[in-house]
């Protein structure tokens, strides 16, 4: 099994030294861990370069180029799920690898989840295998403990605004359990991962 990560989880969790973490909470060596192609551009020029700044994305550019490129899906799927507002070619690519393998899907675009629903069939092959922000930080909070890991989402907390109300409240667990049942609603029928 591969754990196929999305730009802005890439992002996120890296800020805050979590990914090969959450890679291990998930059970998947960081050898089977995939990234999309545009990933180390959008850290040296992109929007990354912007939102995260030079210092921060020169030491998540050697960590983006350790990973694999993530498979191609099946090409009528991603047209059909590129097609679709609110899924962005990236995350169509994402979403395909993923419906077409039994791989993870480490998910920070509430947006595009909430799009799936609208092809038929999607949600049942993705079925506990798209794991969200929320899900992950949740499982890293039972590993590592809230104040372990508020100690390290600090550089996190003014790009992501769930992330920053979650660990200003003294027990992050339970904020980030109340988004997380919250989103899963949203996306239903779409069965999200939880640990």
């Amino acid at each position: 099994m591969r754990l196929l990560i999305d730009s802005d989880a890439f992002s996120k969790l890296g800020a805050a030294g979590l990914l090969q973490e959450a890679a291990k909470v998930l059970g998947v060596p960081w050898s089977e861990c995939h990234r999309l192609a545009a990933l180390p551009y959008m850290l040296k020029k992109g929007r990354f370069a912007k939102k995260l700044g030079p210092s921060l994305c020169a030491e998540l550019l050697p960590l983006a180029e350790q990973l694999l490129v993530v498979p191609a899906g099946p090409a009528e799927l991603v047209e059909t799920l590129t097609a679709i507002p609110g899924i962005d070619p990236g995350e169509a690519l994402l979403f395909a690898a993923a419906a077409n393998s039994k791989d993870l899907l480490l998910s920070g675009d509430k947006r595009a989840l909430r799009s799936v629903k609208e092809v038929p069939g999607l949600a049942e092959r993705l079925k506990r295998r798209v794991v969200t922000l929320e899900a992950i930080l949740l499982a890293l909070c039972t590993k590592m403990g809230d104040d372990h890991l508020r100690s390290m989402v600090g550089p996190v907390l003014s790009l992501d605004t769930v992330i920053r109300i979650a660990f200003l409240d003294a027990r992050p667990a339970e904020g980030l359990k109340s988004y997380f049942d919250a989103q899963a609603k949203e996306v239903a029928p779409l069965v999200l991962w939880s640990l």
